[in-house]
């Protein structure tokens, strides 16, 4: 009887004696100390207006293990709005041969891939839900998602180790950090500021010098737009540094140089004398106070909306304009319309114009000494220092034209995009001194979103319902 006594007092020692073990976190080699970093915005640097309700911390805490720490790369492009003149060029090597280094599923992307810090981001909408996934870039590792609120995605910077989105149900500008993905902050609601307006949505977002430039869309109610809504916010700390309303349609993307931004503009109240059409022209905003510091209205100049570039010093634009044709044998005295590549000085003086044969082109692409004009399918380059036509080539297809998907130029390559509904996604990159194939990638998806982002050797590009790929 004692035996089994001693027997079990034995056994329940040892039994004891585990658990103390188990419970004491001896070293398993596991560091079960670690924590995912706290998603609480620095108190500090918020402004006046909190954060929307809405916003969540990050669903996927970050990998503080494997992330590399956040250093910049000059040889890194996330998307067109950081090319200050607005030229979409990359003065970096573009792969030669690509050949895939990884991809991962994705679903409907809401804005462009943005790169740096060895880091990929991208912007998805997961069924209602819209989110920020952060990756490797080199490996396509997932280091951490965030939900955010219901977002104007379509512009969003990466930039000073921070992620700016713009919210769109409410005109509100919010600030991440791009190394875990913790709210920053949130500016005021500029709604707050023009209250007799029915609504307030994002035309586009640009960066410039540590300063965020936000173009709106005021809404008298919901079916009577017009003007122009421009603000400009400290990119620190999200205060509002000024902001002004016009009552003139400003729809461009900046092309920003010289401390400036140039857009081009409809006006409202000033019309044509020959055609009657509403005045088109370009406008000069100081960056740093708001200040209007060119204003350049020219007698039947029409802009259409498109983007200016500005490069070496002057603005470049392409411009339709009617010009006077005299009575001769054949024909009465009349305006007939002519397309013109046009480059102006900072003062709104016409330095030179090209003529050009064809009357439609849709953006203008400047980098390596060359002016690169496209349509949705032709392409024609020309010498920057001498405006003389290099080259010019046809598709029997459609290219990508539109801002978000349109060309792009790197160090040594033009990169264009295909990407109609129903045929088969594709990036092509060409020789930029005499428009021929050099490579073409055939991906899996619906389209192409927002062209293509660069990081030193690599590309990234992204497919709706298909893949974000990573070439090199």
């Amino acid at each position: 009887m004692n035996y089994y006594r001693v027997l079990s007092v034995i056994f329940l020692i040892i039994i004891v004696s585990s658990l103390a073990g188990c419970m004491s976190g001896e070293d398993d080699g596991t560091n079960t100390d670690t924590q995912a970093p706290t998603t609480v915005a620095p108190t500090t640097s918020a402004p006046t207006t909190a954060a929307p309700t809405s916003t969540e911390p990050p669903t996927t805490a970050p990998s503080t293990t494997s992330a590399p720490p956040m250093v910049h790369n000059e040889c890194s492009k996330g998307y067109i709005n950081f090319d200050e003149g607005n030229g979409r060029y990359y003065p970096c090597d573009s792969p030669d041969d690509p050949i895939e280094i990884w991809q991962t599923d994705i679903l409907m992307t809401e804005g462009p891939v943005l790169v740096d810090y060895e880091r990929a981001y991208l912007f998805q909408s997961n069924y209602g839900d819209y989110e920020v996934k952060c990756y490797n870039v080199h490996t396509g590792e997932e280091y951490w998602t965030i939900n955010t609120p219901f977002m104007s995605l379509n512009d969003v910077i990466l930039k000073d180790g921070k992620l700016y989105i713009f919210q769109l149900d409410q005109p509100i500008l919010h600030c991440y950090d791009a190394e875990d993905g913790t709210l920053l902050w949130s500016s005021q609601n500029i709604m707050a500021l023009y209250p007799e307006k029915y609504d307030i949505d994002l035309i586009n977002m640009s960066y410039s010098n540590g300063k965020i430039l936000a173009l709106m869309l005021p809404f008298e109610d919901v079916a009577d737009w017009g003007g122009s809504i421009m603000c400009c916010f400290n990119g620190a700390t999200g205060q509002l540094i000024w902001n002004f309303m016009s009552e003139n349609d400003i729809r461009s993307y900046p092309a920003i140089g010289n401390g400036n931004a140039y857009y081009s503009v409809y006006y409202h109240d000033t019309f044509y004398g020959y055609s009657e059409n509403t005045a088109q022209g370009f406008i000069g905003v100081n960056i740093g106070n708001g200040d209007i510091v060119l204003n350049s209205l020219r007698e039947e100049y029409s802009y259409n909306s498109r983007d200016l570039v500005f490069s070496n010093g002057c603005i470049y634009a392409l411009v339709e304009r009617l010009d006077y044709r005299p009575y001769d044998d054949t024909n009465w005295d009349h305006y007939y319309s002519n397309m013109y590549l046009m480059c102006f000085s900072t003062s709104g003086d016409i330095l030179w114009e090209e003529q050009l044969a064809d009357q439609t082109w849709g953006n203008i692409i400047i980098g390596n000494d060359r002016i690169y004009l496209s349509r949705n399918d032709k392409i024609t380059c020309f010498d920057q220092s001498t405006h003389e036509e290099l080259w010019s080539r046809q598709w029997d297809r459609t290219i990508d034209i539109s801002r978000n998907d349109g060309s792009l130029l790197t160090k040594d390559k033009l990169i264009i995009f295909f990407s109609s509904m129903g045929t088969t996604p594709q990036v092509v990159a060409i020789n930029m001194d005499n428009g021929e194939d050099i490579w073409t990638l055939d991906l899996e998806g619906m389209q192409i979103s927002t062209a293509a982002a660069f990081y030193e050797n690599l590309m990234l590009v992204a497919t709706d319902l298909g893949h974000l790929y990573c070439f090199g």
